[in-house]
């Protein structure tokens, strides 16, 4: 977020309040919130209307900036209402799926899920086959994917660093 806004002051963590911040997600957040020495406000809303109070109230202020925490059946609900606010009140904004910045989200940082499902797949057959599905091991998502949207970048006034857009797996212009 400071490469695409080095103003950038202040960040509200968009989450549902109905569904748990993974405990190690919401720490390393903040960890890398005070090494950049950026402050975090909670975002935490119910419903939409709950929603728009907490970013009406967040702009109040300058220098903002928004990221929606993890997916969740919130976010994922109101995934074009929070898009929307943070187009209307000009606030750069980083959502946890590709669909987000597909959807005229600025850039989506996350797992790729088509390449998980495909994993998922490959377990499935190693079962039919007959392996013993508690023998498996865990797996956790290999790739992680940074997807821009340019205009929206533009929209916003944003000039992306060119060493950004080239750490991009996909540039929507």
């Amino acid at each position: 977020m400071k490469d695409i806004a080095p103003q950038l002051a202040r960040i509200l963590l968009v989450y549902d309040r109905n569904y748990p911040i993974p405990p190690g997600l919401l720490r390393a957040t903040e960890l890398a919130a005070t090494s950049l020495g950026v402050g975090l406000t909670g975002g935490g809303a119910r419903n939409g209307d709950e929603l728009e109070a907490r970013v009406r109230d967040f702009v109040r202020e300058s220098n903002g900036g928004l990221i929606v925490l993890f997916p969740s059946p919130f976010a994922s609900t109101h995934r074009q209402r929070i898009i929307s606010l943070a187009a209307a009140h000009r606030l750069p904004a980083i959502y946890p799926l590709a669909s987000y910045a597909e959807a005229g989200g600025l850039i989506s940082y996350g797992v790729n899920t088509p390449a998980m499902w495909q994993e998922a797949g490959s377990y499935v057959d190693r079962v039919l086959r007959g392996e013993n599905p508690g023998e498996l091991p865990v797996q956790e998502p290999r790739r992680v994917d940074i997807v821009v949207n340019l205009r929206t970048a533009k929209a916003l006034g944003l000039t992306l660093p060119q060493a950004f857009l080239m750490r991009a797996d996909r540039v929507i212009e």
